[in-house]
């Protein structure tokens, strides 16, 4: 859970992160932002949470007070009063020195960012806006997030150095070009109700750690055993867990719904079974805390 250091009718809010000692400054009004700005450098906060559309008055304050040069993570996400969308503009980002992390949102729009003028850029995520897919091939990019991607496979993504890939409710039929993916560690899928192939995940050398939510179309996960090194297997649906059982490396199995409703086979593997109870008995609020990126 995030330790709240201060907040006004949470129009600011300044939350420590204590999984990675983060700290974040998050501004649902502009008007909240004007009083409050003196935090960001009072507690040293790196991350910027931007919720309101005058984007072109915070940065005035932001850029004369220099807290540009101490943000390395920046999130856009309209807050529920806000009609119009936030644009985020190349200008706007430029004024960041150092920044490592971007986020854009639903009802944010990023035109005419060239995503590969931020050099320092390691990690991305954003509603795909299939006019500015600037971010392809990006080399620093390691943990992307696509939502609502409209390619029908992964082709595009030879050549960058993603390690963790998160898709959520995107359009893709097969996982075709997710091979060219030589450093993908982790990746989890949502909600993918066109995607049929999945069978180019075996090609991945690196990838051990797998999480599918929201997807039915499966629950024959045998070809998973093709590959050996899994850490981690969570799905949404599967007929048995005794194929998956006898991978070596394998130190958490779970899924939403097991077809069998037999969960003997668990109990070969002690440490595999305790861990299968331990999730099921998280909260919603604790899973996500434990949700890989």
């Amino acid at each position: 859970m995030d330790d709240i250091i201060f907040h006004e009718n949470y129009e600011t809010v300044v939350c420590r992160f204590n999984t990675k000692g983060i700290i974040q400054f998050a501004a649902s009004r502009l008007d909240g932002f004007i009083k409050h700005h003196h935090l960001i450098k009072e507690h040293k906060c790196d991350r910027l949470l931007i919720q309101f559309s005058e984007l072109d008055q915070a940065l005035e304050l932001l850029d004369k007070y220099e807290y540009t040069n101490q943000i390395t993570e920046i999130n856009f996400y309209p807050a529920g009063h806000v009609t119009e969308p936030i644009a985020v503009s190349e200008a706007f980002l430029l004024k960041f020195k150092n920044l490592q992390s971007m986020q854009f949102s639903e009802g944010v729009t990023y035109k005419g960012v060239d995503f590969h003028k931020f050099d320092q850029l390691t990690e991305l995520r954003l509603v795909c806006d299939q006019k500015n897919m600037s971010w392809v091939g990006h080399p620093s990019i390691q943990k992307l997030l696509l939502f609502k991607l409209k390619e029908k496979s992964l082709d595009f993504v030879r050549g960058m150095n993603i390690v963790n890939l998160h898709l959520a409710e995107c359009a893709m039929t097969s996982l075709s070009g997710i091979e060219y993916l030589e450093n993908l560690e982790s990746l989890r899928i949502e909600k993918a109700r066109n995607l049929i192939d999945l069978s180019p995940i075996i090609k991945c050398k690196k990838l051990n750690r797998i999480r599918i939510f929201g997807y039915k179309k499966v629950t024959d996960w045998r070809f998973l055993a093709e590959k050996e090194n899994w850490i981690e297997i969570s799905l949404d649906t599967i007929d048995t867990f005794e194929y998956l059982l006898k991978l070596k490396d394998l130190k958490s199995l779970h899924a939403s719904k097991v077809l069998d409703k037999n969960e003997s086979a668990l109990e070969s593997n002690p440490k595999i079974m305790a861990e299968f109870k331990r999730k099921r008995e998280l909260t919603v609020e604790q899973r996500g805390a434990e949700q890989i990126w």
